[in-house]
């Protein structure tokens, strides 16, 4: 019966997304303990991947964990549709047998009774695409994380050194150590979001009442599933592994990244902020440009 397998679907939905936000608890934790054992170690802060303005070890890694962290709110949004219980809802429009519902709601544990029975029946496939939403979300954190430790454990960059456990080596170059599995991580990304899209237009032409395509959705929601817990038990233990190299990141300080500060400093003895803003502006490209005809003078 169709609300037999909707209760079974739900039923497993809800113990997959406690798993789920378990698993993101831990990379978070992981993350926080990273940035806590750093302490003070400086790090540049970027935008546009540009050198911007002072920062540290621990703001970065605690700040990706705060990211990660909020997506259990997602997670918990998607527990709470699954939550409702559709038994006795049958094909979509009831059964006349004297079924007492909120007894079965209460023996299966769920917190509340799908009365609407075309309601429950038209649930079908809504409760996957929630789920597979909340899941390509957390997916683009875990990528954008992934990508600064792409970008940061760089030879030119250096400011983290991950475990050699999840690098590879090349097929002809020795000397490598590949960060496969973390690019893996934004190829998965990809494929949750494509599995989130698709039960999504799987749903949005279909008419009212059960229909067989549904079933679909069920293949989508296990899937998505699969590679997201799958990549957080990776990435937790690709940060529980890494190191920071706090040589490099102090190297990394140029006197740009303070330019933000000495401007401030300027505004707090009195300078309105647009003046401040251009003298420094005009101080640092005066030291750039110097730079630029030292380099120009060696030319031969």
């Amino acid at each position: 019966r169709n609300d037999q397998v909707a209760v079974d679907v739900r039923l497993h939905m809800k113990s997959e997304i406690l798993a789920v936000e378990r698993e993101v608890s831990d990379l978070a934790a992981a993350l926080a303990q990273l940035g806590f054992a750093a302490g003070t170690v400086p790090l540049v802060g970027r935008t546009h991947l540009q050198p911007a303005m002072p920062s540290t070890v621990e703001m970065w890694a605690t700040g990706h964990a705060k990211m990660v962290l909020d997506q259990n709110e997602n997670l918990e949004a998607a527990y709470r549709l699954a939550d409702l219980n559709p038994l006795g809802s049958a094909a979509g429009y009831g059964v006349p047998l004297p079924l007492v519902r909120a007894r079965t709601t209460a023996l299966l544990g769920f917190s509340r009774t799908l009365h609407n029975c075309f309601g429950a029946s038209m649930a079908r496939g809504e409760c996957e695409a929630s789920l597979l939403s909340a899941l390509a979300q957390l997916m683009c954190v875990l990528s954008r994380l992934a990508e600064d430790l792409i970008l940061f454990s760089m030879p030119e960059f250096a400011y983290f050194r991950l475990p050699r456990a999840y690098c590879t080596g090349s097929s002809i170059m020795p000397q490598k150590y590949n960060p496969d599995v973390l690019e893996l991580v934004r190829g998965k990304t990809a494929q949750v979001i494509g599995l989130s899209t698709a039960a999504l237009s799987l749903l949005h032409a279909m008419p009212g009442g059960y229909n067989r395509d549904l079933q679909d959705a069920k293949l989508l929601y296990m899937k998505g599933l699969e590679t997201t817990r799958t990549t957080l038990r990776i990435l937790a233990k690709v940060v529980k592994g890494m190191k920071v190299n706090a040589d490099a990141c102090r190297a990394a300080f140029t006197p740009g990244v303070f330019a933000t500060d000495v401007a401030l400093r300027k505004v707090a003895a009195g300078t309105p902020w647009r003046d401040a803003y251009h003298e420094v502006r005009d101080q640092f490209a005066a030291l750039y440009e110097g730079k630029d005809a030292e380099v120009a003078n060696l030319d031969p």
